[in-house]
């Protein structure tokens, strides 16, 4: 059964945005940009850092994130993602169990992380496909509804990342 939601956007300028929590720190949410034009939900490994941060954890959580892709044999996707600017980007498929964006039931979420620099981490048409919203004019968007497992089709017969495990063994290291 599809989950029935509420839930509005944060709208800054232009642009709207969905906090989205349990990634890899419980206290901390991500704030990813709502962007059907986007193939997929994208992460940049400094996504997870402010700029002032010690660059020991962004390294250290890089090093745990290949070591991982390495023991759980994923490779990055074949067609690499085309960015805005026309860069391709190489990125790596991965699942993270109880997920929940802008407060709604813990759900899995997929995504592609990726160790080149990305400004802010995108919620793309994977995703958004699986949503229904409503754009009002001038105003926030608001997610009506989503199915049980939204974005899981873009990623079906993928050896993904369970990125739960980079995130516990970040945890333990900290």
């Amino acid at each position: 059964m599809d989950l029935i939601a509420s839930f509005s956007s944060q709208k800054i300028n232009r642009f709207h945005f969905f906090d989205i929590n349990g990634i890899l720190d419980e206290d901390k949410d991500l704030v990813f940009l709502f962007d059907p034009g986007a193939a997929c939900p994208v992460i940049g490994v400094n996504s997870f850092f402010s700029e002032g941060d010690d660059k020991k954890n962004r390294s250290r959580l890089e090093e745990l994130i290949k070591s991982e892709l390495a023991i759980q044999q994923i490779l990055p996707r074949s067609k690499p993602l085309k960015a805005a600017n026309s860069q391709y980007v190489a990125t790596y498929p991965c699942i993270c169990h109880n997920v929940s964006i802008e407060n709604t039931k813990r759900l899995d979420f997929y995504f592609d992380i990726s160790f080149d620099e990305i400004s802010i981490p995108l919620l793309g048409s994977s995703f958004t496909d699986d949503c229904g919203y409503v754009h009002t004019i001038n105003g926030n968007l608001n997610i009506t509804g989503m199915k049980d497992k939204p974005g899981a089709d873009y990623y079906a017969g993928q050896k993904l990342l369970d990125f739960d495990t980079v995130a516990d063994k970040f945890r333990k290291t900290s």
